[in-house]
């Protein structure tokens, strides 16, 4: 449900901007203009913010109120300065943001009432005139710019948690939420920026999508039985991650604090689009992903699963999709991996400074890069996804909707996913209890380390079934587990990379399977992945892959040679810095 909507969202705004705008306007939204009654310069943007804030009263006062340096940020005759220069076409821009945003007025209201056992009164819109046209107004969320601001990412994180639990973040377009907001403010300048809207709308659509489940499991997890449960069976630490998880998953993915992690994002995501875009190699290989379900739902239901979608793979397709609304959001909106989502994301953000959704060729042709990867992929879910129902209806004797759950779990488990509240803790950015909280730094380890770590996982409960019940029998099937998730798919990915044994190699043959064995699983390890990546030249992660490169052109250049390897890994190079496919 909540990325459909912000998808939604997304495209509906956009839609807005586009029926007002043309691309060549939205894209001189950055450009500046200098106002002498308020003594500083605003960008297009941010004029157009300060329209939207006078479609009601309590707006209008909280901007007028701000206070920055002992005097008005925005005096009344500086916003009537800013106001002068608004067209018609900017006056109706306003109301169809307001009316847009009112929208969501009904579900807030019954969330509100829902979770409060309160009946909420709306926030009254305000009439006014712009440029000759008489608007009704309309509520606008009020945003605050405080001068200083010593608030960690840590702290925001727990404070928007708290508010999803109490309520007040969907009171804020209340009434009284808004009379809050603007009476609590202290003074505080008002921050201005049509990125209001799309933090606004993020925020509002969790809430609705995602709020009672959050207040659900969070009464859960604090149930005292639960608590000492969990005390009594030693898992303490494990409900102390469950509680990370559903903070992390209420709040979702946080923007970048500062210019610096912003620029590490940069990297990561023009990393992913070096690497994976239109490559056919990489297309390739998400077929060695057969192997990984293989081991998670084993031969006998593969082999159904296989050999039911090879009979009509379209018809196949179109069945999955009709029963598995998670597979349908997964490649409707690119959830099935984490830094192709965060990428596309990116995507539509950049590329000409239009606000997010609205496509230019450039924007459309970007939109192409993944499509290859996502086809392949799909084709692997979907195998895993009827191998699963196989064994969901025939061996765990599951019925109804029961094995469709279980078959979405399961393409979830073994071929990973890009929603933000099914990755790790280490995905997430958030390591070492509440202290370290989604950190870019963090995440830029785990760039395209999802389907390994996986792997890892797998091996992992493989490895402990076994200890638990030492059997001949268990002994092998652990071993073919292993064979099947590191030693086969290894085998498989160095024959297409061209790096396959051969008899005049100075090692030999079970000396070379160990060694690609051992990095395949060595590749689901942050931190020792990098030190494999940039021994073997592996180039399968933003620091040891750019490292790698980087040397390596500085090899080539100390030759004083221009020649094709120094264009290669010229080439390397800057399809990360400068985000574009090189691989």
């Amino acid at each position: 449900r909540l990325i459909p909507m912000q998808k939604k969202a997304e495209e509906d705004v956009a839609k807005i901007y586009m029926d007002h705008y043309s691309n060549e306007d939205l894209a001189k939204f950055d450009d500046r203009t200098t106002f002498k009654a308020l003594g500083a310069s605003l960008t297009r943007s941010e004029q157009l913010s300060l329209g939207l804030n006078m479609g009601n009263e309590g707006n209008r006062a909280a901007v007028l109120n701000g206070i920055k340096d002992g005097k008005a940020a925005f005096s009344q005759p500086g916003v009537a300065e800013g106001m002068a220069t608004f067209d018609a076409r900017d006056a109706k821009f306003f109301q169809a943001v307001w009316d847009y945003l009112d929208t969501y007025w009904a579900q807030l209201a019954a969330a509100q009432k829902r979770r409060r056992g309160i009946t909420p009164q709306k926030v009254e819109a305000s009439p006014l005139t712009v440029a000759g046209v008489n608007l009704p107004g309309g509520y606008f969320p009020l945003k605050y710019n405080p001068l200083i601001s010593d608030r960690s990412k840590e702290l925001e994180i727990e404070d928007y948690f708290n508010r999803v639990l109490d309520g007040t973040r969907v009171s804020t377009s209340t009434r009284a939420g808004a009379t809050y907001e603007r009476v609590g403010s202290g003074g505080q300048v008002v921050r201005l920026g049509l990125d209001i809207v799309r933090q606004h709308l993020r925020d509002v659509i969790r809430d609705i999508a995602i709020g009672d489940e959050v207040n659900f499991i969070h009464k859960v997890l604090n149930n005292k039985l639960v608590a000492n449960a969990m005390k009594e069976t030693g898992n303490v630490p494990a409900i102390n991650t469950l509680k990370l998880w559903l903070s992390d998953s209420a709040v979702g993915e946080m923007p970048a604090d500062h210019a610096i992690e912003a620029r590490v994002n940069w990297l990561r995501t023009g990393f992913v689009k070096a690497k994976l875009a239109w490559n056919a190699m990489v297309t390739l290989l998400q077929w060695t992903g057969i192997t990984q379900t293989w081991a998670v739902v084993g031969s006998q239901s593969m082999a159904h699963g296989l050999g039911q979608y090879l009979k009509n793979p379209r018809q196949m397709h179109k069945h999955i999709m009709a029963l598995s609304k998670n597979l349908d959001t997964r490649y409707r909106y690119n959830t099935w991996d984490k830094d192709v989502m965060d990428t596309q994301s990116q995507i539509m953000s950049g590329y000409g400074n239009l606000p997010a959704g609205v496509l230019n060729n450039r924007r459309k042709i970007a939109a192409t890069f993944f499509y290859p990867i996502a086809k392949a992929q799909m084709m692997v879910d979907e195998v895993t996804w009827l191998s699963a129902m196989w064994k969901a209806r025939n061996i765990e004797n599951l019925t109804g909707d029961a094995r469709i759950f279980y078959a979405d779990a399961i393409v979830e488990q073994s071929q990973t996913s890009g929603f933000f509240s099914d990755r790790s803790g280490i995905e997430r950015g958030s390591t070492g209890g509440r202290k370290t909280r989604q950190s870019v730094w963090v995440r830029l380890w785990t760039t395209l380390i999802s389907y390994m770590l996986r792997k890892g996982n797998i091996v992992y409960q493989r490895s402990h079934k076994f200890n638990q019940n030492r059997t001949v029998k268990n002994a092998a099937f652990l071993a073919t587990d292993i064979f099947l998730l590191l030693i086969l798919e290894s085998m498989t990915t160095a024959a297409l990379y061209g790096r396959f044994w051969d008899d005049d190699d100075d090692e030999t043959f079970l000396w070379w399977l160990a060694k690609e064995s051992a990095e395949s699983a060595a590749a689901g390890i942050p931190l020792v992945r990098e030190v494999s990546s940039a021994m073997f030249s592996s180039g399968n992660t933003p620091i040891g892959g750019l490292t790698t490169d980087i040397f390596d052109v500085m090899e080539q250049l100390n030759q004083w040679e221009l020649d094709e390897t120094l264009l290669k890994e010229l080439n390397n190079v800057g399809g990360t810095l400068f985000h574009y496919p090189s691989s």
